[in-house]
């Protein structure tokens, strides 16, 4: 059970900082403010811009790690529940 929660928070570490350099990569190729405001309060829409974008930005290899943290936290997320639901 710990090693699932110690895992979900690993995973989600690295989801937040693949969304930041998400939205860096959008102030590098000088995306339109909207995109940006929306990136930061939406991380969904940066995850979705960042695929699409991918390699005029150079994140090929963030978007993959991203989807790996993405999966990871969701699988140790799932496998953590029920210990902790059982208090």
């Amino acid at each position: 059970m710990v090693m699932a929660t110690l895992l979900n928070y690993l995973f989600s570490l690295g989801g937040l900082v693949c969304w930041i350099l998400v939205i860096v990569g959008m102030f590098r190729l000088d995306e339109a403010v909207w995109k940006r405001i929306l990136a930061i309060l939406f991380p969904p829409w940066a995850f979705v811009w960042g695929w699409m974008r991918r390699e005029p930005a150079g994140l090929g290899k963030v978007m993959i790690v991203w989807t790996v943290c993405l999966a990871g936290a969701a699988i140790s997320g799932l496998v953590a529940a029920p210990y902790l639901a059982a208090g």
